[in-house]
């Protein structure tokens, strides 16, 4: 996997995928903006991308967007509807074939963070959790993650900015790193300073899927034609 500079403005962003990646590699575009912005795509670079968005009431606003890299893309530039904050990073994983997601919303202005997800994640999986935080400053604010149904939690990238009314996120990384399939569990993690959250729960794996639709959030459904995979995101 490899992971990119973390990169903010007012109105726009360009982001590139980081160093070291091939073509085959799933790189994700992590970008938040206040909760009144939406954000768009004004060059794609060359990616067909796709997107996962939260929308809060209050606070920032999370964004995902993924596309496969062909080895020919250049930078993509992100862009507000109107001017404040934005501020994202790329990241890049090698071998996932499917991803499965929730959204998640925590309006309460503290410090320790908790979310339980309802996802399972299949044998030798990934699980990426991507949350926000609304503080006007640029000094990273997450620390503390943990999941203890998971393995291997490390975070991959913490951004920040103190442009317009503030705000960043983070990508943090967890796995299922076992030949059964379990539930995701609890995230929860710390904000150096008390704020509102919102985000996205990914799981990523080699399997093959179906896109389902359910009421309560867009996901996927797994087909499962191995039963038992390498760990295939390593580099």
């Amino acid at each position: 996997m490899g992971v990119g500079s973390g990169t903010g403005g007012s109105s726009s962003i360009s982001l590139s995928a980081p160093a070291g990646v091939t073509a085959g590699d799933l790189v994700f575009f992590m970008v938040f903006c206040d909760y009144s912005r939406s954000v768009s795509v004004s060059s794609n670079g060359g990616y067909t991308l796709q997107s996962i968005y939260t929308s809060p009431t209050a606070g920032e606003r999370a964004y995902v967007f993924y596309g496969y890299y062909t080895g020919t893309q250049t930078s993509v530039t992100f862009s507000l509807n109107v001017s404040d904050h934005i501020v994202g990073a790329a990241i890049a994983y090698r071998n996932i074939k499917s991803l499965n997601y929730e959204l998640f919303y925590d309006y309460s202005a503290t410090t320790n963070k908790s979310v339980t997800s309802s996802l399972v994640a299949p044998p030798y999986s990934l699980v990426f959790l991507v949350s926000s935080e609304d503080t006007d400053t640029s000094t990273t604010q997450h620390s503390g993650q943990q999941n203890a149904n998971l393995t291997g939690i490390i975070e991959r990238k913490d951004v920040a900015t103190s442009t317009g009314g503030g705000g960043g996120g983070q990508f943090v990384e967890g796995a299922n790193a076992t030949a059964s399939a379990k539930a995701v569990g609890t995230w929860s993690w710390t904000l150096a300073t008390a704020s509102t959250t919102s985000g996205i729960i990914l799981v990523a794996s080699n399997y093959a899927t179906v896109t389902v639709d359910p009421p309560a959030y867009k996901s996927e459904l797994f087909i499962v034609h191995n039963s038992k995979l390498p760990e295939p995101w390593e580099v």
